[in-house]
């Protein structure tokens, strides 16, 4: 007979459970924590492909020698796209681009980073918000005893802050650069101005900011719409070719050319400050002139949908017919 005095065994399955539990809560804590994605515990792991790498096949130019001329060309459009992007982008360090001591820069010489850097804010000081626009097409360059020198057109837009005016100048630039891929000469062979017109600076006064605003002068390269002659480029050839008239003494000397003449177009396409910038003749420059004061009104240059007088330059071919 069981002695009814012995103590029972104690019943453990609610300890097991708790603990069951306890394990379950602890590994779903883990698994919010720590994993970044639950699914990898439960699936195998794949295998991470290999880095795609991609080789630049353009050659820095301390390498030059050892190129090919259609290396060289795709090296110095890539060297001088990076040189003046930085400089339009207000951002100019000479050890980057120049040698330790560089020859010439522009009607300087012998000079170190520290005085090149100087140079190059005077210069931005006097030609501000200059943006510089280099035509590829016009590259060329030649080696001569391990040097390249590198010759190519430059177009250059900026606010001339001494005369107050908007200017445009075309150059041809000759670029030398070293063995080691620096610059050691950079200066201007021809200087040719295409437009200078005089523009409203902005004002940092309280009343100003409105005038200025509402005078201020836009280029063709900033305007999101160009003006343009009713009825477009064909249109302007016929209205040219009409009303056009070739002066009987330039005719008879066989004359001909083209006349550039710089304007505003106004917000109400209106021209005005009519200029010749480049001209052949005197007669042929007044015809010029003539002809675009008795023009139809333009359409005006758009900036942020709303029209803006734009600074314009309109090459005027006179040709002769045989």
């Amino acid at each position: 007979m069981e002695n009814q005095f012995e103590p029972k065994s104690k019943d453990r399955s609610l300890l097991y459970i708790g603990i069951i539990l306890g394990i379950i809560i602890l590994t779903m804590g883990y698994v919010t924590f720590f994993v970044d994605d639950p699914n990898q515990i439960f699936t195998e792991k794949q295998p991470l492909p290999p880095p795609i790498t991609v080789k630049d096949k353009t050659k820095p130019l301390n390498k030059s020698l050892e190129m090919s001329d259609e290396n060289v060309r795709k090296s110095l459009t890539k060297f001088i796209d990076a040189f003046y992007y930085d400089q339009n982008r207000g951002y100019f360090d000479p050890a980057s681009y120049f040698a330790n001591t560089t020859q010439t820069y522009y009607n300087y010489h012998y000079l170190t980073f520290s005085r090149l850097h100087e140079i190059h804010e005077k210069r931005f000081t006097s030609m501000r918000n200059l943006k510089q626009n280099w035509i590829v097409s016009s590259l060329a360059f030649k080696r001569d005893s391990g040097l390249l020198t590198t010759t190519y057109g430059l177009r250059m837009d900026y606010y001339n802050s001494s005369q107050s005016k908007q200017e445009m100048t075309d150059a041809k630039i000759e670029m030398i650069i070293n063995k080691e891929g620096k610059i050691i000469s950079l200066r201007e062979l021809e200087k040719k101005m295409i437009s200078s017109v005089s523009a409203v600076e902005s004002s940092e006064s309280e009343i100003a900011p409105t005038i200025s605003e509402q005078n201020k002068l836009y280029d063709v390269s900033t305007v999101g719409t160009v003006p343009k002659f009713p009825g477009g480029a064909q249109a302007l050839a016929e209205y040219l070719k009409t009303n056009l008239k070739y002066p009987a003494e330039v005719e008879a000397n066989n004359i001909e050319g083209k006349v550039y003449v710089g304007f505003i177009v106004e917000k109400d396409g209106s021209l005005s400050n009519l200029q010749i910038i480049n001209g052949i003749d005197s007669g042929c420059n007044e015809e010029a002139m003539r002809v675009l004061r008795n023009s139809p009104p333009w359409q005006p240059g758009i900036f942020n949908g709303n029209p803006v007088r734009t600074a314009y330059t309109l090459a005027i071919p006179f040709q002769l017919i045989n």
